[in-house]
C-alpha cells in the first residue's frame, strides 16, 4: 500500500466485499502496469536553470484487461473449525484472463458494476504451461487500510 498526495481530490471507487455476489463466470476487469508493456516517453523542456535542454521521462501507462472469475477459492467460509471445505492456498479468486503478468500485482480487480472486488496478486505457470492468475479478495486490502470489514 502506498499513500499519494494529489493536487486535487479524485472520485472514490466502491469496494464490493460480498463473496455471495462474486460467482464463477462473473465478468471482471483488471488494471495494472504489466512489465511486458512497451514504455511511453514524454519529452519536455527542463525547468532546471542549471541544466537547460530537453528531458525525457518514462511515463507508465496502465493496461485494462477483461476476463472472468474462474473459481472462488474459500478457506472455510462457514466452518466452525472442525468440518468444512478448505482451499489449500487460502481465499482467492482464480482469474481467467491472458494479458496480465508481472507488474499487475497490486492492481484493482473490478466487477461488472465497476466496484473493486480484489487485488491482483499472483500467477503460476511457466513456459508452455497454462498460467493461472489470482486475486486476493478486497477484504484483505480493506483490513490493511483499517477499513471495517462486515461491521467488525
Amino acid at each position: 500500500m502506498i499513500k499519494i498526495d494529489l493536487p486535487r481530490s479524485l472520485p472514490k471507487v466502491e469496494l464490493n466485499d460480498n463473496y455471495e455476489s462474486i460467482q464463477p463466470g462473473a465478468q471482471i476487469v483488471v488494471m495494472g502496469y504489466p512489465a511486458v508493456s512497451p514504455n511511453e516517453v514524454q519529452v519536455t523542456n527542463s525547468v532546471d536553470p542549471h541544466n537547460a535542454g530537453k528531458v525525457a521521462e518514462t511515463i507508465p501507462q496502465p493496461t485494462i484487461s477483461d476476463g472472468n472469475v474462474g473459481q472462488v477459492l474459500r478457506n472455510g467460509s462457514n466452518n466452525n473449525g472442525d468440518e468444512g471445505t478448505y482451499s489449500t492456498i487460502g481465499d482467492y479468486y482464480q482469474l481467467q484472463l491472458g494479458t496480465t503478468g508481472g507488474g499487475n500485482s497490486g492492481g484493482p480487480v473490478f466487477d461488472d458494476q465497476g466496484k473493486v472486488i480484489g487485488i491482483f496478486t499472483l500467477s503460476n505457470g511457466t513456459g508452455a504451461d497454462a498460467t493461472i492468475r489470482f486475486a486476493v479478495p478486497i477484504r484483505y486490502g480493506m483490513e490493511l487500510m483499517g477499513i471495517s470489514v462486515n461491521g467488525k
